[in-house]
């Protein structure tokens, strides 16, 4: 997945962010990072899609229309962003996802500058909230709670990014009773 730094001004508006994700085809993109082997979901997670996700058509931005992100940017007043994307400096799958959203966005208008960083740099900076757009990969995970954890208030990453939200402590509180339930096969 990409994250956009919460605190950019520009990202603040609705039709920016609209815009860039018109203009990303999601399934040129899981060809890029997995050679195909995968599905676009409209979930975060693969096992969430039968009973939560909505099918991809359903979901708001998600096919690609560069004239309408084109349109979105110009009614934001926007022309010419530059960005940088961070990302861990491991070749698969950020270099050919990355070389391939540079493109994407390109055709928009908007121009991306790629930073690989060590996986600490990355991994502080992100957790910081200290970055422009973030390649993170987490479309990529199998874990159900790696996705949610970090919407947990104890979470490094919370504070920053989640201040002001109470959370859900039901959620919390079944999550926690599964890690410690055993099997007793």
């Amino acid at each position: 997945s990409i994250d956009l730094g919460a605190e950019h001004p520009i990202l603040k508006d609705e039709r920016v962010r609209q815009a860039i994700a018109l203009a990303i085809d999601k399934s040129a993109v899981m060809n890029a990072s997995i050679a195909g082997y995968g599905q676009v979901l409209g979930t975060m997670v693969a096992g969430m899609q039968d009973r939560w996700g909505l099918p991809l058509a359903e979901v708001p931005h998600q096919k690609v229309d560069l004239a309408r992100a084109r349109k979105l940017l110009a009614d934001a007043g926007q022309s010419n962003l530059t960005f940088t994307l961070t990302n861990r400096n491991v070749a698969m799958p950020y270099t050919p996802v990355g070389v391939f959203l540079i493109d994407q966005w390109r055709q928009i208008g908007i121009n991306v500058n790629i930073v690989p960083q060590d996986t600490a740099t990355f991994a502080g900076n992100n957790s910081a909230g200290n970055f422009d757009w973030d390649l993170t990969a987490r479309g990529m995970r199998g874990d159900v709670d790696g996705y949610v954890a970090e919407y947990h208030p104890a979470a490094a990453i919370y504070g920053k990014w989640f201040s002001g939200w109470s959370g859900n402590k039901s959620m919390w509180r079944d999550i926690g009773n599964g890690r410690i339930t055993l099997d007793p096969a």
